[in-house]
């Protein structure tokens, strides 16, 4: 079984894995995927991007993205936070394109700050407990809220931890690229 798919009973699921699954093959995932590595060390392909994920590296993938582990040490474990596309079109409503698109193009980041590191635990520990509250009339709200919470933050770290030089010189050529790219992302499936 594919442990990062939602179904259409749940709209998010959480827990570990160590991505066995997806060894050796390419896996096109409907919904989207937060992983955190716990330890070990595995090298994952995002679109056919080259991800190398050692302990406490974030990964982001996106709703429709292809998915294959190439190598994984054998300690290798992950918390993943799956969540349907519904549960991200509302996560992410009042965020840029151009952060979307950045996530996108570098899906994977090692965290360093030691008060970083609680965050995402503190992160990890209450989507696990939102993920075992299934009598809270409010449990998918609070799951949305949470995916907003991280991208929130992530967007956060982003914007004051990324060489502003880096967006400063990008000019209007690339402004629209991003857009188009962007739009042909989201529109590839329908049109």
């Amino acid at each position: 079984m594919n442990p990062l798919l939602t179904t259409k009973q749940e709209s998010f699921r959480t827990g570990t894995d160590d991505l066995y699954f997806y060894h050796n093959r390419l896996v096109k995932l409907d919904n989207g995927v937060l992983l955190f590595c716990l330890k070990g060390e595995a090298d994952v392909t995002i679109d056919f991007k080259h991800c190398h994920l050692t302990e406490n590296t974030t990964l982001v993938i996106f709703p429709e993205s292809v998915v294959s582990l190439l190598q994984k040490s054998k300690d290798f474990q992950v918390h993943y936070f799956a969540y349907s596309k519904a549960m991200l079109d509302t996560a992410s409503f009042r965020l840029e394109p151009a952060f979307i698109h950045f996530l996108r193009e570098n899906p994977c980041y090692k965290q360093t700050h030691p008060g970083l590191l609680s965050a995402i635990h503190g992160l990890i520990a209450a989507s696990n407990a939102i993920y075992q509250d299934r009598n809270n009339r409010f449990r998918e709200a609070i799951a949305a809220n949470h995916l907003q919470i991280f991208f929130l933050d992530t967007y956060d770290k982003v914007e004051r931890f990324v060489e502003k030089g880096a967006e400063e010189n990008c000019g209007r050529k690339e402004e629209l690229f991003k857009k188009f790219i962007d739009m042909v992302h989201t529109h590839c499936t329908t049109q």
